[in-house]
């Protein structure tokens, strides 16, 4: 599950601010407006996967992360290169690549009110509530 503690996430005012500094009560921009942090979660995983964009976004993620595509949420380990994921302001762009980064590493993850979604280093994904249900 989750991000990568160096992952920007998009705060309500437009700043950018690291996953791991973020607190309860903390507003997100999200796809669809304001958007409430009121848990993390974090964890240590063993490995982690590379996400690149054609558009040149980046991210490392756990490959349980849910990543808004075309085809709606899909987890990162099952994105293929040139699959589509939505980008920051309703925006598209092509996956270049996704690889894997051995060694173990703290990722978190948000629970967020109503929206389910923020934006992390431009990419839209889910929270830790889309990523219980995704099947």
């Amino acid at each position: 599950m989750s991000l990568a503690a160096t992952t920007l996430v998009t705060m309500l005012d437009g700043s950018r601010k690291q996953i791991n500094n973020v607190q309860i009560g903390d507003r997100l921009l999200g796809k669809d407006g304001i958007v409430r942090i009121i848990d993390i979660v974090s964890e240590e995983v063993d490995a982690m996967a590379h996400l690149v964009l054609e558009n040149g976004y980046e991210m490392y993620a756990s490959y349980l992360q849910p990543v808004l595509s075309e085809e709606g949420y899909v987890q990162v380990k099952h994105i293929t290169p040139q699959e589509t994921a939505a980008v920051y302001i309703d925006d598209t762009s092509k996956v270049r690549r996704v690889s894997s980064v051995p060694g173990k590493r703290a990722v978190y993850q948000l629970k967020t009110e109503d929206s389910r979604t923020y934006y992390a280093n431009g990419i839209i994904v889910g929270d830790i509530e889309t990523e219980r249900n995704i099947k």
